[in-house]
């Protein structure tokens, strides 16, 4: 019967099956392996440098450098893992080395891989992993990345861990071929190229830069755009800082003209000025997603000069003042209460930034929520009953009719004589897990049944009690510890 359906229809119903299932289905017909094997090379991997994958990969590149039934053309996002070296166990005997065999065989991956680049006509996204140059020839990897670069669809570039086993000028030449992209995603050490990547992309649409190097090596936002031609400027709607990047108030005139696009904003940096959001307020540019640490009252008078965001994550770092809670939750959230439908407000101490009752009436406001992820201090948490802070949040759970999950974290208390986070946590987490278990309900709405909650140890959800089928409460579902706040 499936043989008999139109390949289109085919290759929709296919994608919504499981990788086995793919497999499985491609030795029973013909007809199901030419629907199958499109989806199947969507996207793949290279990974040379490992020796389970090494000689899969060979086969995948002597496949794309073949005249006859190359899968090139199926393939739209491929994936790069570590060096293009073959495993370092391989060929390091002492006759391999007379021979130079190691050489020889880096040598024919250079030729491979340059044989197959040609076919990937469908390229969209190509993704370094791990990547380093390692024994590759400096022509050799020019080549191949001007290859890569010239590939007719290609709009996606994704590199992480870059290392600097090149001199930086090899290193500006290798990614500086890449033009006219639309996602850039740069992670590691690799800051040197992205601004010719920039200069060259006038569609960029998204544009996502983590920095892992040392805290001594800042770098400036407006040192993104130098190589830009003065009328130029950046049309980026979806922008990422993360690590060591600075934006003092000097640069900022400078800066505003390339963000006025902006829908997206995600800023973990070492240090913004305040003038950035003023400057932001001034020019009416109104992000409609916005992720960053909380530093002064600057950012919340800019969200207060409009309306109309849909995720809102602030990091409140201790120190903040207090005073800035009550804006937010009293001024700021009510004029987005209408279109909020993630947010993560997670304070790293107590106080006002956590989840209370006034702060409570306030998230009742934003019906249309479908991600609340907030923090319950040990002072609100100890608190015995239905007044409790977690188990009056859960009996409202009814008015948000869209919400999918729910996240209750807890604080790192200080320690007064250190002044350091205490390493145990073990109180408020467990407290709150306590609190989540024991809540129970009669008559749940439609939409409560569908309601995620997660803690610092276990993620819930609502079920009937194996011996009182007329009362539902929250049972664990995956117990865990959550590592990262940030989502």
């Amino acid at each position: 019967m499936l043989d008999k359906l139109p390949s289109e229809l085919l290759q929709e119903i296919f994608s919504l099956l499981h990788l086995k299932e793919h497999r499985a289905l491609r030795l029973a017909c013909k007809c199901l392996n030419d629907s199958i094997t499109p989806i199947l090379l969507q996207t793949v991997s290279i990974s040379l440098s490992s020796e389970n994958t090494f000689h899969a990969s060979i086969l995948l590149l002597r496949a794309l450098g073949s005249p006859q039934n190359n899968p090139g053309k199926f393939i739209k996002c491929l994936r790069i893992h570590s060096s293009f070296d073959p495993p370092c166990e391989n060929y390091r005997h002492l006759w391999h080395r007379v021979v130079r065999k190691r050489h020889r065989v880096v040598c024919r991956i250079e030729k491979l891989i340059l044989d197959a680049l040609p076919s990937l006509i469908s390229l969209r996204s190509i993704e370094f992993c791990f990547y380093h140059t390692s024994e590759l020839s400096v022509s050799a990897l020019d080549s191949i990345m001007c290859r890569i670069s010239a590939l007719p669809c290609l709009d996606t570039l994704t590199l992480h861990a870059y290392s600097h086993d090149y001199p930086m000028k090899h290193q500006q030449q290798f990614f500086s071929y890449f033009h006219h992209l639309r996602d850039i995603t740069i992670t590691g050490q690799m800051i040197d190229a992205i601004p010719h990547i920039i200069a060259k992309s006038p569609g960029l649409f998204r544009l996502r830069l983590v920095s892992t190097e040392s805290v001594t090596n800042l770098h400036s936002v407006l040192g993104l755009f130098p190589a830009l031609p003065p009328a130029f400027r950046c049309s980026v709607e979806q922008l990422t800082l993360e690590g060591n990047f600075t934006l003092p108030q000097p640069d900022i005139v400078p800066v505003i003209p390339h963000l006025r696009h902006l829908t997206s904003l995600r800023l973990l940096i070492h240090d913004i000025s305040d003038a950035f959001w003023t400057a932001l307020s001034v020019e009416s540019i109104h992000v409609k997603e916005l992720s960053v640490d909380i530093g002064s009252d600057a950012l919340l008078d800019y969200l207060c000069s409009y309306s109309g965001i849909t995720m809102m994550m602030l990091i409140v770092d201790r120190g903040v003042i207090e005073a800035g809670a009550l804006k937010f939750w009293n001024q700021v959230l009510p004029k987005h209460a209408n279109t909020m439908k993630r947010l993560y407000v997670h304070s790293q101490s107590p106080g006002m930034w956590c989840i209370d009752s006034g702060p409570l009436r306030c998230l009742m406001q934003c019906t249309n929520l479908e991600i609340l992820s907030v923090v319950v201090d040990r002072q609100r948490a100890g608190i015995d009953g239905p007044r409790n802070i977690v188990t009056r949040v859960l009996g409202t759970l009814g008015i948000w009719k869209h919400m999918d999950l729910i996240c209750f974290l807890s604080t790192c208390p200080l320690n007064e004589d250190m002044g350091n986070p205490i390493t145990t946590r073990r109180t408020d987490p467990e407290r709150i897990h306590d609190l989540i278990s024991a809540f129970q309900c009669r008559q749940p709405t439609d939409s409560m049944h569908h309601i995620m909650v997660e803690s610092d140890l276990a993620r819930y959800i609502l079920c009937s009690l194996p011996t009182k089928p007329d009362i539902l409460s929250f049972l664990v579902t995956r117990s865990h510890a959550l590592k990262f706040r940030r989502p």
